[in-house]
């Protein structure tokens, strides 16, 4: 016999039975006290359903798909990496003006790395390899290869390639179809992710992701700004790979546009172009890519030393100093004095109205620390919370994926950005053609103003000789008093600082690097000084001893 609970007592004869039971209609309290004018009445539908139980069915929760291990797991990441490869290409080509057949090249340089960790993921087809690169689809390569930097010549530790080595790929791609491009350009257009970089994992579909094993995972999850230098290492790896695996020699640099590309960017006298060509033919410098050598510097880099050269013929013709120098005659190189101060304004002007674009605000978005949060604007932090959401949310169209209480996340709704395309500021979207116009209107504007800040040297003429025990007047000449700067601490004046800073970013390296690249082509140059003026000396004094002879 069921019994139920109504909260009520039964109270007849002081009964506290709080347990009932029906009986021929009537409610009956456990001690049989019967109360009367309680009835129940039987819907004649609900005939057969009394006592029934109904239980809330669980929800199915959806099973995780296991990560796959060994050369299966291998085969996984290299599909995510050559996806991302492919992503970066595409915005190469799409967005930066690359030609068509840049994907072709690089895809050929991913088949050949593919080829180096063949054993390590079985014996794989040919056409299973090769056929499927590069799509869009995400089923690419169902047998595919890869290779690590473990074998001679690179480092033994390096067992899957890095993600940073897509960059350099790109870069290698660029150089063999003799673009004017730098790795300056390719870091920067990944520091404010125009191309895909910075957390990468997030362009990998969700379905390919879950199957990755975590390691995997975090070596395609770049959640730090990786450092200039890197960069260049890694492309140099990438060069002594390919020379020592397939004997490839990479081509050397299309400099004559590289170099006009970098006296444009630095605001730089184009008569700089033939001064830079002359330091090059003294060195013998042939613009490629040096012998691989485990204990090469980056002072032998090609586009370093293009660089390096540029800044010695800016200090020969245009110092960092307010010594007054003269010129003999209105065509010798440097007749025109650059003004440094109106350069230093004319950059700080640039830099300032670059920042407005979103691209420049990415860059810097990423560096964010705890301390900066608390100086922002209401407007940059909304603009730092949509970067967040779309770098760190999971955008994978499921309204929950964490599990998170609702009442939380009602909190801290994210629809702001879908809604408001419309930007209340000037910043525009990352690697448009807009940006780009703006970006060279802001060039050409530094431009005019510094070029017409330059000035006229003093013209003098070469002075006699004193006569009558005069002496000779010293006159100053372009090239005169040439300063070195070793490091940083050298830079002491405001404008020096700021060339070199400049130079830095521009090429993609450290301060510190460039000025012991520089020094160290200094020093060349300073050998070779040497030796003409030895042989000069040689000569003359072979010449006397035949004068003597006679």
């Amino acid at each position: 016999m069921e019994y139920f609970k109504d909260g009520t007592v039964c109270g007849i004869e002081n009964c506290p039975s709080k347990e009932f039971r029906w009986e021929s209609g009537m409610k009956v309290c456990k001690r049989g006290h019967e109360h009367e004018g309680v009835q129940r009445q039987q819907d004649e539908d609900d005939f057969g359903k009394e006592g029934r139980k109904t239980r809330r069915k669980k929800e199915v929760e959806e099973k995780a798909v296991p990560a796959h291990r060994g050369s299966r797991a291998l085969e996984l990441y290299f599909q995510a990496y050559q996806l991302i490869l492919w992503k970066q290409c595409f915005a190469l080509v799409h967005d930066k003006g690359f030609p068509s057949e840049f994907e072709g090249v690089v895809r050929d340089l991913w088949a050949l790395r593919l080829q180096l960790l063949k054993d390590r993921l079985g014996d794989v087809s040919e056409e299973s390899g090769t056929s499927k690169m590069f799509r869009s689809q995400v089923e690419v390569l169902e047998s595919g290869s890869e290779e690590g930097l473990g074998k001679k010549g690179g480092s033994p530790k390096e067992n899957i390639p890095r993600l940073v080595g897509t960059l350099g790929l790109c870069y290698l791609g660029g150089i063999l179809l003799r673009l004017p491009i730098s790795l300056g350009d390719i870091y920067r257009w990944a520091v404010r992710e125009e191309i895909p970089f910075f957390r990468a994992i997030r362009h990998i579909p969700r379905t390919l992701r879950s199957k990755l094993l975590p390691q995997y995972v975090g070596a395609l999850d770049t959640q730090v700004l990786i450092q200039p230098e890197t960069l260049h290492k890694a492309v140099y790896r990438l060069v002594i790979l390919f020379d020592h695996s397939f004997s490839m020699t990479l081509p050397a640099l299309n400099y004559p546009p590289l170099l006009f590309k970098f006296i444009r960017e630095l605001a730089l006298p184009l008569e700089l172009y033939i001064t830079v060509q002359r330091l090059s033919s003294l060195l013998s410098r042939s613009h490629t890519f040096p012998t691989p050598n485990p204990r090469q510097t980056f002072h032998t880099l090609p586009e370093i030393q293009l660089l390096s050269l540029l800044i010695i013929a800016t200090k020969l013709h245009h110092p960092h100093d307010s010594i007054p120098r003269c010129t003999s005659t209105l065509t010798e190189p440097g007749t025109l004095a650059l003004d440094w101060d109106a350069w230093c304004q004319a950059q700080a002007t640039h830099a300032e109205k670059s920042s407005t674009t979103k691209s420049a605000r990415r860059a810097k978005t990423i560096a964010t620390s705890e301390k900066d949060v608390f100086a922002m604007s209401n407007a940059q932090l909304d603009d730092y919370l949509d970067w967040y959401e779309e770098t760190w949310v999971d955008q994978s169209g499921e309204p929950n994926p964490k599990g998170l209480p609702q009442q939380l996340l009602d909190m801290f709704p994210m629809q702001r950005r879908q809604s408001n395309n419309i930007e209340t500021s000037t910043p525009l979207p990352p690697g448009s053609d807009a940006e780009t116009t703006h970006g060279e209107s802001l060039t050409i504007d530094k431009l005019v103003a510094v070029q017409q800040s330059m000035k006229l040297r003093d013209l003098v003429s070469e002075p006699s000789e004193g006569g009558l025990g005069l002496e000779v007047p010293v006159v100053r000449r372009i090239g005169s008093f040439y300063k070195h700067y070793r490091r940083e601490e050298d830079l002491s004046s405001e404008p020096a600082r700021a060339f070199h800073e400049a130079a830095a970013e521009l090429v993609g390296v450290s301060l510190t690097t460039l000025l012991q690249c520089v020094f160290r082509n200094e020093r060349e140059l300073r050998l070779w000084k040497d030796r003409k003026d030895r042989n000069g000396v040689a000569r003359g004094a072979e010449a006397d001893g035949d004068a003597s002879d006679v």
